[in-house]
């Protein structure tokens, strides 16, 4: 067993990259900070993995499912390098917000990525529309705003540029 999983030890690797942390089993890389992959979005992606194994009657383990979640360094799940980069936004400036889930949805179908529930007068729904989103894409995500109108709605359109101001 490593010593970082039942010590809490780290070592430096001879690969250069800072060891942080083992989550059942797996090793959770800080990527250098230099600019290595051109910007702000290579620092503290993590796999989270989730199995589930069963016991031959010999007492060998044998994993039967697998599911992968990619997460931020705060263990947030985020569906695209976008809301990555909202996520990181919202964090340092220690809003709290609600992060939606995607969970069995298609791509196709849009999700309010994240929700400031503290927002006033009314909570923000914010949306991340991808670049070369189909106009079935932005049809759904017009009638998703029109049945919430109590809520503020806030949304970046990849393909028109940069992200908003936020809220």
């Amino acid at each position: 067993m490593p010593k970082l999983l039942t010590q809490g030890v780290s070592s430096e690797p001879e690969t250069g990259r800072s060891l942080i942390g083992i989550v059942a089993g797996f090793k959770s890389e800080r990527w250098p900070d230099f600019d290595r992959n051109g910007g702000r979005l290579q620092v503290g992606i993590r796999i989270v993995m989730i199995a589930t194994f069963g016991i031959s009657a010999s007492g060998v383990a044998a994993v039967e499912e697998v599911a992968m979640m990619v997460v931020n360094e705060n263990w947030i799940p985020f569906d695209s390098v976008h809301e990555r980069y909202l996520l990181e936004k919202l964090a340092a400036l220690r809003r709290k917000f609600v992060k939606g889930l995607r969970f069995n949805l298609p791509q196709e179908q849009p999700i309010v990525s994240v929700t400031l529930p503290e927002k006033r007068p009314s909570p923000v729904a914010m949306f991340i529309i991808p670049a070369g989103a189909s106009g079935d894409y932005q049809r759904a995500l017009a009638e998703m705003i029109e049945a919430r109108p109590e809520m503020t709605h806030w949304i970046w359109c990849i393909a028109e540029g940069d992200m908003p101001q936020l809220p």
